[in-house]
Order: structure tokens, then sequence, then C-alpha cells
């Protein structure tokens, strides 16, 4: 049926919802909120903070979803691959990889972020290289794959508070 919005009764029945809502969580848990903790909010930055986040977490989570692939159409879940098929779940992935990049250099240009954000950059990469092992079936999915796409985010950690020591 041509007309998804028939089917549509609760947010889960949005073809990938989850994916996106996972990534607006961590995305809101990690910039938005400790922002508004602080007396001195840039609403532009934290929103800034918050686009680059969330777009970090979507491409892990739709890598996760890439892997999930044959379970989900097994068992009728429309993740972002089921409904837009593999291939161009790769191609979105590498786009909002692009898009990452081209943020964290526009928003370091323009001041909107601060030099720090620079520090994703090794984290994004991460994805990217995980996106190519996936693409390339360079290691098969298990523990070891899965360690290494969700270690993005310890890697922007660690990344960022070496950064922060030395200035």
């Amino acid at each position: 049926d041509k007309n998804i919005l028939k089917h549509i009764n609760k947010l889960k029945d949005i073809p990938g919802s989850k994916t996106l809502f996972v990534a607006g969580a961590w995305g809101a848990v990690t910039s938005i909120i400790p922002d508004l903790a602080q007396n001195t909010v840039s609403i532009i930055s934290s929103f800034y903070a918050f686009l680059l986040i969330s777009l970090m977490v979507y491409v892990r989570t739709a890598i996760f979803d890439l892997l999930d692939i044959q379970g989900d159409t097994i068992v009728g879940k429309e993740s972002i691959p089921v409904f837009i098929g593999e291939s161009k779940t790769k191609y979105l992935l590498g786009g909002l990889i692009l898009l990452t990049v081209f943020l964290v250099a526009v928003g370091s240009a323009t001041g909107v972020v601060t030099k720090f954000s620079w520090c994703t950059l090794p984290s994004v990469a991460l994805l990217a290289a995980c996106l190519l092992i996936y693409r390339n079936r360079i290691l098969l999915p298990g523990t070891l794959f899965e360690a290494l796409v969700e270690s993005f985010a310890y890697l922007a950690g660690i990344i960022t508070a070496i950064a922060k020591l030395f200035t």
C-alpha cells in the first residue's frame, strides 16, 4: 500500500522511528540538557551540538539496523534498511557522515561551536570506517564489529578530554 499514513497508529509504526528517536534522545541528553543547566546558554550552539551528536548516533544506530536487516524483515519491523533498502541506507549514511563533517567545519569557522567540535572528527571517521567495513565485509558481524561501532562515543570523549587537558 502506497499510503503509509493509513497504517500509523503509534510512533513505533513509523518506518525507522526507533533509529530517529534514539538519535534524538542521545542528542538531547548530551547537549541540550547540560546546556540548560548552565546560566549562559546559546540556543544556536546547543542546537548545533544536538544536531552533530544526533547525526553521529543516527549513523551508529542505522549501522546496527543494517546488521539486523534479515531479522527485521522476518518479523516485519520496518527499520530504515527494510523500508528503503540496504543499498540506499548505505548511501544515506555516507551522506550523513559527510554532512556531519561539513557541519563541524562550518560551525567551527563561524564560531557557532567551539574548537573542541573538531575532536568529534576521529569518531566520525571511525563511523565511516565501520560503514566501509560493513559494505566490504572486512569483518563479519559479531562482537568485534559491534564493539568497534560502539567505540565511536568513547573515542570522542577520550580525545576531547585529552584536548581539554592541553588547552
